[in-house]
């Protein structure tokens, strides 16, 4: 029993403290806040405020900003870019109608089957300069009307920028455009064409040749499995047309040939002998373009060449049947 009272006394004594403790705790923390302590406390109090809306910030309005003022020592019109001139060339490589339509043109025959249109550019040799002529042959070969579109000898480098060359060039193009309005005018046209390029040479004729120079001499037309057209040329300079159901036309040109004579041999090696270079342009069939229903072949012979030989522009022989 006297441990028991002990035990309970030990308890009352706990309690006693600790209840003065938390009164302790509570008067300090209201003394440190009396103003707190004075408002009672509500649902309205508790509430949050409401926040008025912020005013929007207008932005700050910024000057703009004024160019810099020229140097004194320098004058605002000369501190001014500089107008360029136009560059004749630039309008002469311009989009022009009249010069597409005229570079463009196509062989045409006209209406009576007669004559034959043929617009043709030479290859000039080792230049290469640009050139277009408008020709028009009679069923012969005869040349009978003739237009240089652009001379193989005109400028066409930086001295094509002069205005009095591009204006010469443009009368020279709007020519040739009137002439194909006028052969329009008359009924010529376009024929349905057919491009016809010499064979390559053989296993067999390189061998036979032994390491001499050999060319193409040999093209054939064959349409659904028939030949319709054998072209040849010899070494010799002759040049044979075969239709098929006509007899064989020949023509012969001592320029055409493949190999020089006797006496051109000669020559070639006496200019060699002397520390010159012996020349000699070699002919070969390059090929034709053939209109089966008006019946022509108009054959294309052009000349092997060098840095050192030139060679001359192809011939082009019209072979009509």
């Amino acid at each position: 029993m006297a441990g028991s009272r002990k035990v309970l006394i030990i308890a009352v004594l706990v309690a006693v403290w600790c209840v003065a403790m938390v009164r302790r705790c509570g008067a300090t923390d209201r003394a440190a806040s009396p103003a707190a302590a004075a408002l009672p406390v509500t649902r309205a109090a508790a509430a949050p405020a409401p926040v008025a809306a912020a005013a929007p910030v207008a932005p700050t309005p910024v000057a703009p900003t004024a160019a810099a003022a020229p140097d004194a020592g320098i004058d605002a019109a000369a501190a001014a870019p500089t107008p360029v001139a136009a560059d004749p060339a630039d309008a002469a490589d311009a989009a022009d109608p009249v010069r597409d339509r005229v570079w463009a043109a196509k062989l045409m025959v006209s209406s009576d089957g007669k004559q034959i249109f043929h617009p043709w550019s030479s290859s000039d040799g080792a230049r290469g300069s640009p050139n277009l002529t408008f020709d028009i042959l009679d069923r012969a070969g005869k040349r009978v009307r003739h237009l240089a579109v652009l001379d193989v000898d005109q400028p066409t480098g930086d001295d094509s920028r002069a205005p009095e060359v591009l204006a010469k060039v443009k009368a020279q193009e709007r020519a040739a455009a009137a002439m194909l309005d006028e052969l329009v005018h008359a009924g010529w046209a376009t024929p349905a064409l057919i491009e016809v390029t010499a064979a390559e040479l053989t296993d067999a004729e390189v061998e036979a040749a032994h390491g001499a120079a050999t060319f193409r001499h040999h093209a054939e037309l064959v349409v659904d499995g028939k030949r319709q057209l054998t072209i040849d040329l010899t070494p010799a300079g002759t040049l044979t047309v075969k239709p098929a159901g006509h007899a064989a036309i020949t023509r012969h040109d001592a320029s055409w040939r493949s190999k020089p004579t006797a006496a051109q041999q000669r020559e070639i090696q006496k200019q060699w002998d002397a520390g010159n270079n012996g020349c000699y342009n070699a002919a070969y069939l390059g090929g034709a373009t053939v209109d089966l229903t008006h019946r022509f072949a108009l054959v294309e012979i052009p000349y092997h060449g060098s840095d050192s030989c030139w060679e001359g522009d192809p011939s082009r022989v019209l072979i009509t049947w």
